[in-house]
């Protein structure tokens, strides 16, 4: 077994880190990545199920706040870079969902906003690094869901242009104790849980320029 991020293989028999009666977790002493094995993620059709469960979009403020909670931080960003001002910029929004919203808040502030989704915009063409390059990359409430984190990460990675932003926001685990009582964890399509460590890990194989935390959940990543 490999962390999905590293690659680590981890040592056959190795202990699970936590278990609950509908799946196992491991622990990646590399990158502090925690994991569920594959034989227990479910299936794309269960995984669609889930997700047309979620009431979220444009016209629901508390979707629109939540997601602020990213959008906040990276203009912050943005106008700190150029001296002040705010300038337009081009990106990807990778996992916008069935009911885009962020690309409406980020457009507020006259940036433009390619959507890509798995399921609901499969536009492949985004993703090919031969043809399309970013200012900035979003990647809100979709890392905890990819089987091949690593891949897809660094995929969107090179897909940023020299200069250019990928904001992650996904809730971090802290500690085992805390991870046993937590919410998020019973999620049946959260696969992969990133901690503090993690974010730092991914800092330094890509050599970023910059990593900027802010609050529980957004880690902007700054390309040199």
């Amino acid at each position: 077994m490999e962390c999905p991020l590293c690659s680590l293989a981890l040592p056959a028999g190795s202990p699970e880190f936590f278990k609950d009666k509908f799946r196992s977790y491991f622990h990646c002493s590399a990158c502090s990545l925690v994991f569920v094995p594959t034989e227990y993620h479910i299936s794309e059709e269960a995984e669609l199920a889930y997700y047309a469960k979620h009431k979220n979009g444009p016209e629901h403020e508390g979707y629109r706040k939540f997601l602020s909670r990213a959008v906040v931080p990276f203009q912050e960003f943005v106008c700190r870079e150029y001296g002040g001002y705010n300038v337009p910029l081009s990106g990807l929004d990778f996992g916008c969902g069935s009911s885009p919203t962020l690309h409406l808040l980020l457009g507020e502030h006259g940036h433009k906003t390619s959507l890509y989704d798995k399921y609901y915009f499969p536009d492949a063409s985004l993703l090919d690094v031969a043809t399309s390059q970013y200012d900035f990359i979003t990647a809100t409430s979709v890392v905890g869901h990819l089987s091949q984190c690593g891949r897809e990460l660094d995929r969107l990675w090179g897909l940023l242009k020299r200069g250019g932003f990928l904001v992650v926001m996904t809730k971090r685990w802290e500690s085992l104790e805390r991870f046993a009582r937590w919410h998020y964890r019973t999620d049946p399509t959260h696969i992969m849980f990133f901690h503090a460590t993690t974010f730092e890990w991914l800092r330094k194989k890509w050599d970023a320029r910059e990593m900027i935390v802010s609050g529980a959940d957004v880690v902007i990543f700054v390309k040199a």
